[in-house]
């Protein structure tokens, strides 16, 4: 049963993310704001999430973002 559906506090986010030859993770988190950083510019990367209480991990929620900018990072915020 996932995580969400226990009612008990989110203790961490687990994060992974995925270029096409590179994938990161799993890192975690505590807080709602994550900054990718030393990405390739002009690069999508697929992002997965899931917050975890000590019931388990909830499911993993998928996105695809792309670094806009000469400076290779994204920023995920308020992904509660």
């Amino acid at each position: 049963m996932d995580c969400l559906q226990q009612n008990s506090p989110i203790t961490i986010y687990k994060i992974h993310y995925t270029e096409t030859s590179i994938t990161a993770g799993p890192l975690t988190t505590t807080d709602t704001l994550f900054v990718a950083t030393s990405l390739f510019p002009g690069t999508s990367y697929t992002f997965e999430i899931a917050a975890v209480n000590k019931e388990g991990d909830g499911p993993y929620q998928q996105f695809t973002a792309s670094t806009q900018s000469p400076t290779g990072m994204i920023i995920l915020k308020s992904f509660t």
